[in-house]
């Protein structure tokens, strides 16, 4: 989670680990700040972790920024887990496609190698009479 590493009144800077490895997350986390009252600008350094907010003192404070921060950092955490949850039903369901397949070409090939030794030993049998 963020957590506030310098604040001043009219500005406060959060160091988020996530902002290096998410610009859907450095996106919510802009739109949702700019549009809340008494924030003026937002920067974000990804390279660095950070976000900085400048804001107004007189019309919000610290604790609303960081529950923002925060509701915006766990939806997150719950939409990366939903898409893994969803690879790894996609990944199971091609395994048992694929063990399908298997399963058919093997009973495919089992039967023709059986036709083939089936018929190979009929025709030398009819071949010495």
């Amino acid at each position: 989670m963020g957590r506030s590493v310098h604040h001043i009144p009219g500005r406060v800077r959060f160091k988020i680990s996530d902002l290096r490895d998410s610009t859907t997350l450095a996106g919510a986390l802009r739109k949702g700040l700019e549009s809340m009252p008494g924030v003026k600008w937002i920067e974000i350094r990804p390279a660095s972790s950070s976000l900085i907010v400048h804001y107004e003192p007189r019309l919000t404070d610290v604790k609303a920024l960081v529950a923002f921060i925060e509701g915006e950092e766990a939806r997150a955490h719950g939409e990366a887990v939903n898409m893994l949850v969803d690879l790894i039903n996609a990944d199971n369901t091609v395994a048992k496609s694929v063990r399908h397949v298997g399963l058919v070409f093997g009973k495919t090939a089992f039967r023709v190698a059986l036709e083939q030794v089936v018929m190979g030993g009929f025709r030398a049998a009819m071949a010495r009479t």
